[in-house]
């Protein structure tokens, strides 16, 4: 029998508390990453590779989310210089090649599933949390039941400082 109310599982909490760490941590790091990025690009000046003309893209890139556009040699100099930025910030990432906010999300989104398997048994949260688990919810659906859950579940998780402790110690 659960010592929490309404179905509230110490499985639950925990789920909980890891998605609000892996939140926290990605909101620490998306404006570093995102700001050292831009300055690169903006310092750079890089152009779309050549093989974009046929699309009508002939330009400066200057967005993090057009890096794709890049030629190889141009993405291997953006690369190395945001390695440098990378380990200038003082960022942990798992491998060399990393990129702190990339792993940041995918933190965040392993988090969430873990969130909605712990979700599954609970008898009136299972059908939400297996529909999204597997998909058949829309981003903002997905991003509704996240924000109910949490604001459900928050009260057990545990105070800020606690939060920040573990962001801290990664």
């Amino acid at each position: 029998m659960s010592s929490y109310p309404n179905g509230i599982t110490q499985e639950l909490i925990s789920a909980a508390q890891q998605l609000l760490f892996a939140m926290a941590y990605e909101r620490h790091v998306g404006p570093i990453v995102i700001d050292y990025e831009t300055e690169i690009l903006k310092r750079l000046q890089l152009r779309s590779d050549p093989s974009f003309r046929e699309f009508g893209i002939d330009k400066v890139i200057l967005d993090r989310k057009e890096t794709f556009m890049l030629g190889t040699a141009d993405r291997e100099v953006f690369f190395r210089e945001t390695y440098k930025a990378r380990d200038a910030a003082r960022l942990r990432v798992a491998h060399p090649q990393g990129c702190p906010l990339s792993e940041a999300v995918m933190q965040r989104l392993q988090a969430e599933r873990s969130l909605f398997r712990a979700m599954a048994d609970h008898p009136q949260l299972g059908d939400f949390a297996r529909a999204a688990d597997s998909g058949m919810l829309t981003m903002s659906e997905r991003q509704r039941l996240v924000d109910l859950t949490l604001a459900v579940l928050s009260p057990y998780v545990g105070d800020a400082s606690q939060v920040l402790r573990h962001i801290l110690d990664l």
